[in-house]
């Protein structure tokens, strides 16, 4: 058989694998909201086999095997590559630069002195093409510039995983601001994407000052075009009456909103990135998933101060002196007063609309979130701070409290996105960083304080209610979204 024929092959396997990705997240649902249920947990395992190409085009390595234990973390399941088995050939082009490595005896391999680097990108932006890409990188758990800092703490270190779209001209800002945080050189930094966008990893690829890896997420919508997770052709319109929906027997007839309407897959993803995310680097990732440091969870359009991990270790220092508080918080919406606010930090109940920029978790309150998947899944609210401010008041025993910088350390710079207008002139950062950086330069000074002392502690374990903004009524969503840690909660059930 040639090789034209083994990717056809594998290409047809892809795409049996992608679609049968979503049944086996309904199967984990079943588990997650029926205990007595039994579950399949024999999840499918794709052999990968990667054929690489310089800028030419020609083959620069044979086909590669390998003999480790990995997480397929589109599929959820774990498999070994045999060394003896011949397996299907993924079409990945390859450029001479900075992320994949292989050695000569022709097996990927982060570690070995004897490389070449090499970055790997789909053959193109089809969803076969991006299904195998993720499947690769997710699986692989490559490592950028893991040799440059091999002294960084895997059992310990902090972990920042920033969350990325499309934006770049965002990204680029914050990657600027992230070269200048002190003690960054000890942090793994994970990008998690639902795009693939070749500037974007270009630029990825470019960073030098700490150990790199990206993830991406498996379900987005740019590999789900035309069927769920994605907007399906059969999903009902926004605005259809459920009476005519019923009529016209569209694919969701039966689940519109609290408010009677149904899903718009371009809201519904960001909530499901969130928690496989989250879940992915505390439950699935060989190089996170055991470790017990902290996570600082930031976005594409987020820009850090040099200050910020100094920050996270005294927040967190008083937040153990303390024994309070489930999440530390770099800082709200509210513009910087530096005079009066450097070292000063608040004690409060966690509200989402306030505390929902650069949250950092530690393994703990992962678990309480975890535990009350049920809920986070299942509220009817698109928005993933608004189902974790619904876990907080009413799942856990007592409200989530947060310790929060009261000088922000983390500035939120875009003012285009899913709440925002994209079309009007603060769409670009350009005058948002001038400002930053103006105030950075003068009041550099009182970064960096020895002691933080309380400014405000008050609504510390109170409880209020919050309305549900919908677009989360599809019972397809809420199994997708469980499906997620079912197989965490089905082993902590044993």
């Amino acid at each position: 058989m040639n090789s034209r024929r083994i990717l056809r092959l594998f290409k047809l396997i892809v795409l049996l694998v992608s679609g049968a990705l979503v049944v086996n997240y309904v199967r984990r649902y079943m588990m997650a909201t029926s205990p007595s249920s039994p579950v399949d947990t024999a999840d499918s395992d794709p052999h990968l086999q990667i054929d690489v190409y310089d800028d030419g085009g020609s083959v620069i390595h044979p086909p590669v095997r390998k003999t480790e234990d990995i997480d397929m973390m589109a599929g959820g399941g774990r498999g070994q590559y045999d060394s003896n088995e011949e397996v299907g050939v993924v079409d990945i082009h390859v450029d001479p630069d900075i992320i994949v490595t292989y050695t000569h005896n022709n097996k990927l391999d982060n570690s070995s002195s004897n490389k070449q680097h090499v970055k790997l990108k789909p053959k193109s932006n089809s969803p076969v093409d991006l299904r195998e890409f993720s499947l690769i990188l997710n699986t692989e758990h490559l490592i950028l510039n893991r040799e440059k800092f091999p002294n960084r703490s895997a059992e310990n270190g902090l972990i920042i995983v920033v969350q990325v779209h499309n934006r770049a001209e965002y990204l680029i800002h914050l990657i600027n601001s992230l070269r200048s945080v002190q003690g960054i050189e000890d942090v793994l930094l994970i990008f998690s994407h639902d795009y693939y966008n070749a500037k974007i990893f270009d630029m990825i690829h470019t960073i030098d000052f700490c150990q790199v890896m990206q993830i991406f997420f498996p379900f987005s919508m740019q590999i789900y075009e035309n069927t769920f997770p994605g907007q399906s052709d059969n999903d009902c319109p926004r605005n259809l009456k459920k009476v005519d929906a019923l009529k016209k027997a569209c694919s969701n007839a039966q689940y519109p909103d609290m408010y009677g309407h149904y899903r718009e897959a371009v809201f519904t993803m960001t909530k499901h990135h969130w928690f496989w995310k989250v879940s992915t680097v505390f439950e699935e990732l060989p190089m996170t998933r055991n470790s017990s440091g902290l996570v600082l969870l930031i976005e594409e359009d987020h820009y850090l101060l040099p200050d910020a991990i100094h920050m996270i270790y005294k927040l967190d220092a008083e937040r153990k002196r303390r024994s309070c508080c489930e999440i530390i918080s770099l800082g709200d919406y509210n513009s910087p007063v530096y005079e009066t606010n450097h070292n000063k930090m608040d004690i409060k109940t966690w509200e989402s609309k306030a505390h929902n920029m650069a949250m950092v978790l530690d393994r703990k309150t992962w678990t309480k979130i975890k535990n009350c998947a049920n809920m986070f899944c299942r509220y009817d609210d698109y928005n993933w701070d608004w189902s974790l401010q619904q876990v907080s008041l009413n799942c856990v025993k007592q409200p989530f409290t947060a310790i929060i910088s009261k000088l922000p350390r983390c500035v939120h710079i875009g003012d285009c996105g899913m709440h925002h207008d994209s079309t009007g002139s603060d769409c670009n950062p350009t005058s948002r960083i001038k400002s930053i950086t103006h105030d950075l330069d003068e009041y550099k000074r009182l970064l960096f304080p020895e002691k933080v002392m309380v400014a405000n502690q008050m609504g510390s374990g109170k409880k209020y209610k919050i309305k549900a903004n919908g677009g989360w009524g599809d019972i397809r969503d809420h199994a997708l979204c469980l499906g997620f840690v079912g197989k965490s909660l089905e082993k902590n059930k044993n």
